[in-house]
């Protein structure tokens, strides 16, 4: 049985494209508490997927020795890499105003970055401890701490005391969904993936794509391999610009979009000779995680966890350690837009 979670955040409920509007904003701010515009979502999808394991699947974990590993590294910290010194130091460009510049958020300044403002060194050790505190609060009070419970309390006061739109009440109501996943045959097996909002349709249609293509005929790791990849992908991804966003807002017609016969067309549309024009490119900035995990049963666990670009929105609540995810900064104020900012709306 295949079984999908959404832990993807709802705007607040009373939200508008005239919201930003009337702040004087042509789009939603990319940084900022602006950008920190949809409920954090993570935090009840871990409880959901916890819940299940315990009633359906036989888990033995408890909730909290879960968190304890992340606990102990926040209070006792870890090696700082390379790349979080890398990053860090590319997000404190003072010439780009808009994405970068993060030090203007006292909040990263006092996570991220020494008590003198100086970046860390690599392999120097960085702890976290308001972090641990508000990961031990979930730990002992389950994901209520974070929705209903004291954390919700600090992340809507930081939020209200800064001009940003979430308050106590869109944390209160908030609680990630289960969905039915979504497939498509390819070649001898079957592939899975998650609904939208999320991309899993994209993924899906490159697949369907290349099932109409014979594949074992072009080498692997040749440029008409490439070719043929970046071309299935251009195809879908124009499907997923023009339908992609919260299904409860607009009717996409997914099974159309993953029959045979539709994959069947786009492939036909694929020249081996010259490359599409008429296909926007994917965004390059934003950044995310992956993890799969088989036991030795076949039990098998796919999961996304992201908060969108490097640092979010670039807030850390006050007296938490929570990074403030910005995914919600991909709305459009477009109101033509298939993906436009609405009331209670989840963005692509």
């Amino acid at each position: 049985q295949m079984r999908g979670i959404n832990g993807s955040g709802r705007s607040r409920r009373n939200v508008s494209i005239e919201t930003y509007h009337n702040l004087g904003c042509a789009a939603i701010p990319v940084r900022g508490y602006l950008a920190a515009n949809t409920v954090p979502g993570a935090v009840s999808g871990w409880e959901m997927a916890f819940r299940y394991s315990q009633m359906q699947m036989g888990g033995h974990q408890t909730w909290a020795s879960l968190l304890e590993p992340a606990i102990r590294l926040a209070a006792d910290g870890f090696a700082i890499s390379e790349a979080q010194v890398r990053w860090t130091k590319t997000n404190l460009d003072t010439e780009d105003k808009i994405f970068r510049n993060l030090q203007r958020f006292p909040g990263f300044c006092r996570t991220f970055l020494k008590p003198d403002g100086s970046l860390y060194d690599i392999g120097e050790r960085f702890c976290q401890p308001e972090l641990a505190s508000s990961l031990s609060c979930i730990a002992h009070e389950g994901a209520g701490a974070f929705y209903r419970g004291c954390l919700a309390q600090r992340i809507a006061a930081d939020l209200q005391a800064h001009g940003g739109l979430l308050d106590q009440t869109d944390f209160f109501f908030y609680w990630a969904e289960w969905m039915e996943p979504i497939t498509v045959p390819y070649r001898d097996l079957t592939a899975w993936n998650l609904p939208p909002n999320t991309q899993g349709m994209a993924s899906l249609e490159i697949l369907n794509i290349l099932q109409h293509q014979e594949l074992a005929a072009i080498r692997e790791g040749s440029a008409d391999y490439y070719h043929l990849l970046i071309e299935a992908v251009k195809q879908a991804f124009a499907d997923r610009d023009r339908w992609l966003t919260d299904p409860d807002f607009v009717d996409i017609p997914v099974d159309k979009l993953l029959s045979s016969e539709h994959g069947a067309q786009l492939q036909q549309r694929i020249s081996m000779a010259a490359a599409a024009p008429n296909v926007r490119p994917l965004d390059p900035q934003g950044d995310t995680i992956w993890l799969g995990v088989v036991d030795a049963q076949g039990n098998a666990v796919s999961l996304i966890q992201s908060i969108y670009h490097d640092f979010g929105s670039g807030i850390v609540v006050d007296g938490t350690g929570i990074t403030l995810q910005n995914r919600g900064s991909f709305f459009s104020l477009d109101p033509q837009q298939v993906n436009c900012l609405m009331p209670l709306k989840r963005t692509f």
